[in-house]
């Protein structure tokens, strides 16, 4: 990915990424979802993990992979698994990190997952 979400401990990625490249590397991650997810039994399960706040990269990836595979569903990730943390959990289930999250801590990376599983057999 981009690592775009790493921004606060690699400053160099303002520099080292441009529009080009997560265009690029948005359709590496398509064939890379796609393939795996053709691996997946039924009933098999995905994680989709991003260490970037591109939507193209994951939010959209995700929604554009389920709109042309019927066999995938999205399984929605609770509170429970992570920690406790809801306010990094979306209204679709996914884990969306972003730095502002505990900033009081130290703040977040920015991270993105989805957990997809594999229905039926095409």
């Amino acid at each position: 990915c981009t690592a775009t979400g790493t921004l606060r401990r690699n400053p160099d990625v303002i520099w080292t990424k441009s529009p080009a490249d997560v265009e690029k590397l948005s359709a590496t991650q398509a064939r890379i979802l796609e393939h795996a997810f053709n691996l997946l039994p039924k009933n098999g399960t995905l994680m989709y993990c991003v260490c970037s706040l591109e939507e193209a990269e994951g939010l959209r990836q995700i929604n554009t992979f389920l709109a042309a595979n019927q066999n995938a569903q999205r399984l929605p990730i609770s509170a429970l698994e992570v920690g406790g943390i809801s306010e990094i959990i979306t209204s679709n289930g996914d884990v969306l990190c972003l730095p502002s999250i505990m900033a009081d801590k130290g703040g977040m990376d920015g991270f993105y997952v989805a957990r997809i599983t594999k229905v039926k057999s095409p």
